[in-house]
């Protein structure tokens, strides 16, 4: 066995048997022995957590900012008894010689080498994220599906929840929330518009959010909906803004698209 690097990692020769270690301090001394194996030992199982991350019936929710990282924790345990219980904490082995982690869509939820999650995009529906042991010849993975939903930045707006999955059908109802980020300043005049399939959606509705002077036009045109709100005495500030709620009757089922253009965000620096 020899020592490599500070701090102390001891490898293996490549001999099998007994050692003694022991460590010096002034006059103080300790012992332990340490059996070297030569046998190898197979992956029985991977599990794969996320701290952090609430869950709802199975999938964790992944809310955040543009770019926003989150560390997994990846555990192995072996046949022979051997638990490996965060290889994302070890010093000694890079987790990527252990174990790799995927994204069933990188494009919204990105992996690296390091075994860190990266959130750029919401999702229609939940991401699976799998650590697959490198060193298993059965393959042997976990995984977890995660449900991604992008925080507005400064100055920007987000439709849907602001938790789980993004849009959420009720029966034949779609609630959109909008919300927007005044996390400096306060908030002197919105017009935010929201486009959709009108074959899909039909606006029926909308509330009034937190910016005083609050008015909507639903229908004209069909595909659209156009919040607008201008307060004289702008109060309203903080990361998640309500800007107002618009209730769109599902005509048709689809995979489709709701998108908006911020006609102006208006912001009062104090």
């Amino acid at each position: 066995m020899s020592r490599q690097g500070t701090p102390f990692v001891l490898r293996p020769s490549g001999v099998a048997g007994a050692v003694l270690l022991t460590a010096y301090f002034n006059t103080q001394t300790a012992s332990a022995g340490v059996l070297v194996s030569t046998e190898t030992a197979s992956v029985r199982d991977v599990t794969l957590s996320v701290p952090g991350l609430a869950a709802s019936s199975g999938v964790l929710a992944f809310g955040g900012v543009h770019s926003k990282s989150i560390q997994p924790m990846p555990s192995l345990s072996f046949d022979d008894g051997t638990i490996l219980p965060d290889t994302s904490t070890f010093d000694w082995i890079p987790m990527s010689s252990l174990l790799a982690l995927t994204s069933t869509e990188p494009a919204t939820l990105a992996t690296d080498d390091e075994g860190g999650l990266t959130l750029f995009d919401n999702h229609w529906e939940p991401v699976r994220v799998t650590a697959t042991a490198l060193c298993s010849a059965s393959n042997q993975q976990g995984s977890v599906p995660i449900a991604p939903n992008l925080e507005p930045s400064l100055g920007n707006v987000d439709f849907g929840a602001d938790s789980g999955l993004q849009h959420q059908q009720q029966g034949t109802t779609l609630e959109v929330v909008v919300r927007a980020n005044a996390e400096v300043g306060r908030f002197v005049a919105h017009q935010v518009e929201m486009m959709f399939d009108p074959a899909v959606f039909q606006a029926t509705a909308c509330v009034a959010g937190a910016v005083s002077g609050f008015t909507c036009t639903l229908q004209d045109p069909v595909e659209r909906a156009l919040l607008v709100a201008a307060d004289g005495v702008p109060t309203a500030s903080g990361r998640a803004v309500w800007l107002g709620t618009v209730t769109l009757k599902v005509k048709a089922s689809a995979v489709t698209l709701i998108r908006g253009d911020i006609v102006e965000l208006v912001r009062y620096a104090s």
